[in-house]
């Protein structure tokens, strides 16, 4: 904890109000040092807590950025913030993963969460970039790692986010271990390095389930030293815990894309991969052909003639009550980039949703 000098040379840096409506503590970092030093203040302030990160890059402090609380509070972090009426953090327009930089500069964990017992976590809008897991016990989760008690019956969200060139000894971008509902969706994983295996990595036994729609793990790398040999996706659902796997684009990763394990039911659909391997109980419209990109530099906009292109599934409109584990999801409303998630007939596959325009009058020879 910062002493009472550096204190008060940080509040010059941020923006502290409280929420009128929400009953939460809102904050919003400018530096650093500012983010650091709300995260801890916000770790046992005894109410949940929005947490608004301005656009700009943020080098990651010794140590990552950390928010350990016991409390029984939720937690909200974003980034896309800019500047309105005198209000740092005042307005979020069109936001854009790559507006909100976290960088781990090959030498940090980026980010650890933990939490209470029913705690719900969102994190969205951030790019996390460079961040280093490679020391036990830190050594999973390089970009972000949620790391939840056993008995954890909170909700996690992760959203709209770009983790790019992170590496981990295990989970090399992300790492979430157990929640009721686990929701990660619209977000871009692409060049991290696992020194063992995976990129993603999400456990779940006796929950509600995981929703994994709409993200695009392109390019990532594993050295393969475990018994999974995966560089995407390793999903453990067990017990009573379901699964859905929807509108994502899996290539150009080392070993598996996808590995299921556990005896949780799994669905998967509309995916686009290349290779996977577990029991998927119900899989329907997956494709496995090159997803075809607009030209330029880490740019996934799939091209006009791209097979992912309205190709993916959106629930159905009208659910029984309660729904269905299959139909009771969502698709977001936005892509990483900020753009509207369904612009022609029907979603896309991946994080980034295409901008043509009606693609009856296209042709593809042309």
């Amino acid at each position: 904890m910062p002493n009472v000098k550096r204190t008060t040379l940080i509040l010059t840096a941020f923006l502290f109000m409280h929420a009128q409506q929400s009953n939460a503590a809102e904050f919003c970092a400018t530096s650093s040092a500012g983010l650091e030093f709300i995260l801890a203040i916000a770790e046992d302030n005894g109410e949940s807590d929005v947490i608004r990160i301005a656009k700009g890059s943020y080098d990651v402090p010794v140590g990552g950025f950390n928010f350990h609380s016991n409390e029984n509070f939720d937690i909200e972090i974003s980034g896309g913030w800019s500047e309105f009426f005198g209000n740092a953090c005042g307005q979020q327009v069109s936001p854009n993963a790559f507006d909100t930089v976290l960088d781990g500069n090959g030498t940090e964990r980026i980010m650890d969460i933990r939490v209470g017992m029913s705690s719900d976590i969102n994190v969205s809008h951030l790019m996390f970039i460079a961040g280093n897991a490679t020391i036990a016990p830190n050594d999973v989760g390089g970009g972000l790692n949620v790391h939840t008690y056993q008995g954890y019956q909170g909700n996690v969200t992760i959203e709209y986010n770009a983790f790019i060139s992170n590496t981990a000894v295990h989970s090399s971008a992300l790492r979430i271990r157990e929640a009721h509902r686990i929701i990660v969706r619209n977000n871009l994983f692409t060049l991290n390095h696992s020194e063992n295996s995976t990129t993603v990595n999400i456990y779940t036994i006796n929950r509600y389930g995981v929703y994994f729609t709409n993200n695009t793990l392109y390019g990532n790398t594993s050295d393969g030293m475990g018994i999974a040999k995966v560089a995407g996706l390793y999903l453990t659902t067990s017990g009573t815990s379901s699964a859905l796997v929807a509108n994502n684009l899996f290539w150009d990763n080392d070993y598996y894309d996808i590995i299921f394990y556990g005896d949780g039911y799994k669905y998967l659909k509309n995916n686009n991969y290349q290779s996977r391997t577990g029991i998927a109980n119900e899989t329907s419209m997956n494709i496995q052909v090159p997803p075809e990109f607009e030209s330029g530099w880490f740019n996934y906009t799939p091209a006009y003639y791209s097979p992912l292109v309205n190709a993916g599934t959106t629930p159905p409109p009208f659910v029984p009550i309660p729904p269905p584990f299959v139909s009771d999801w969502e698709v977001g409303t936005h892509d990483i980039y900020g753009n509207p998630r369904i612009q022609n007939t029907q979603i896309d596959i991946g994080a980034v949703e295409s901008p043509h325009g009606d693609l009856i009058f296209i042709d593809g020879f042309e």
